[in-house]
C-alpha cells in the first residue's frame, strides 16, 4: 500500500510478488493468483524482463501446484527464454529445474534429468548452497522415481545436511519426507516412522497445509504397507480433508481412490499393500 500511495510501481510490485509467495506457502491459492497475475501485468506494463521472468516462475509454480500443466509450462518456457537471453546463470539454474519438475510429471524422466544436472552444475559452480540442496533434493526425487535408490539416498542425505546447516526449516521437512518415503520403499520402516514425525511436526509448525498433506498421504501407503489399515485409512482422509480445503482436486481423487482400494483389500481379508 505505501509503495501504492508513493507511485513507485517495481516496488510495489516486488512488494506484491512477495505477498503473493507469503499465500502460497499458506495455501490460499486464489489470492496468490490473483496478485501474482497483477503483478506480471504491471512488470510487463514498466518493460522490466527480469522481474517477467521471475514472475512468470513463480505462477508456473502455483499452476503446477494446483495441476494445471499446460499454463505451467507455457510460463515456464517464457521465464527460461528471457533468462537466457539476460544472461543471467542463477535464475537460468532455477528456469531450468522448474521446466525439469513438469517434464518429471510428465514422466519424460531423460529431459527431466538433464535440465536438473545442467542446474545443480550452475548452483555448485556459483556457490548457491541453498540452490544446491534443492536441486539435489529434486535429482534425488527423480531416480527414486526410476528405482534408483542408492543414488537417491546420496542425494537426500547431501541435500538435509546442507539445508539444516543453513537453517532452511522448509526444506529440512520437505527433504525429510522425501527420505521417510524412499525408506518405506526401502523397507527401513523405522528410519521412514522418524522421519515422516519430523516432517510433519516441522510443516505444521510452518503452516504448510499442502506438505502437512501430502506427507499424510505419503505416511498412509507406508502404514498400508504394514498392514496397519485403519492408521493408513485415517491418514489418508486428513489427507483428502485438507487437499478439498485448498482446492487441489486432483490430489483429492488419488486419496480417494486409495481410500477405495485399501477398504477393499479390507473387505477381501488381505492386509498388506505394496507400493
Amino acid at each position: 500500500k505505501t509503495f501504492k500511495d508513493l507511485g513507485n510501481q517495481r516496488d510495489m510490485v516486488v512488494a506484491q510478488d512477495q505477498l503473493a509467495y507469503l499465500y502460497r506457502l499458506r495455501s490460499n491459492y486464489e489470492q496468490a493468483e490473483q496478485l501474482y497475475s497483477e503483478s506480471l501485468m504491471t512488470a510487463i506494463h514498466l518493460g522490466d524482463r527480469q522481474l517477467i521472468a521471475t514472475i512468470q516462475g513463480q505462477l508456473a509454480d502455483l499452476y503446477l501446484l494446483r495441476g494445471d500443466y499446460e499454463k505451467a509450462e507455457r510460463l515456464y518456457h517464457a521465464s527460461l527464454k528471457i533468462v537466457e537471453e539476460l544472461g543471467d546463470q542463477r535464475d537460468v539454474a532455477v528456469a531450468q529445474s522448474n521446466l525439469a519438475r513438469l517434464l518429471q510429471l510428465r514422466r519424460d524422466y531423460k529431459q527431466a534429468e538433464r535440465l536438473y544436472r545442467a542446474s545443480l552444475k550452475t548452483a555448485e559452480k556459483l556457490g548457491d548452497r541453498r540452490g544446491t540442496a534443492v536441486k539435489q533434493s529434486q535429482l534425488a526425487y527423480l531416480y527414486r522415481l526410476r528405482g534408483d535408490y542408492e543414488q537417491a539416498e546420496q542425494l537426500f542425505r547431501a541435500s538435509l545436511k546442507t539445508a539444516e546447516e543453513l537453517g532452511d526449516r522448509r526444506e529440512v521437512a520437505v527433504t525429510q519426507g522425501q527420505l521417510a518415503y524412499l525408506y518405506h520403499l526401502r523397507g527401513d520402516y523405522e528410519k521412514a516412522e522418524q522421519l515422516f514425525r519430523a516432517s510433519l511436526k516441522s510443516n505444521e509448525e510452518l503452516g504448510d497445509r499442502r506438505e502437512v498433506a501430502v506427507t499424510q498421504h505419503n505416511f498412509a501407503m507406508m502404514r498400508a504397507t504394514q498392514g496397519r489399515i485403519e492408521e493408513a485409512l485415517a491418514l489418508l482422509t486428513l489427507s483428502r480433508d485438507t487437499f478439498h480445503e485448498l482446492g487441489l482436486e486432483k490430489d483429492v481423487a488419488k486419496d480417494e481412490e486409495m481410500i477405495r482400494k485399501v477398504r477393499e483389500r479390507l473387505a477381501a481379508g488381505s492386509l498388506k499393500f505394496e507400493f
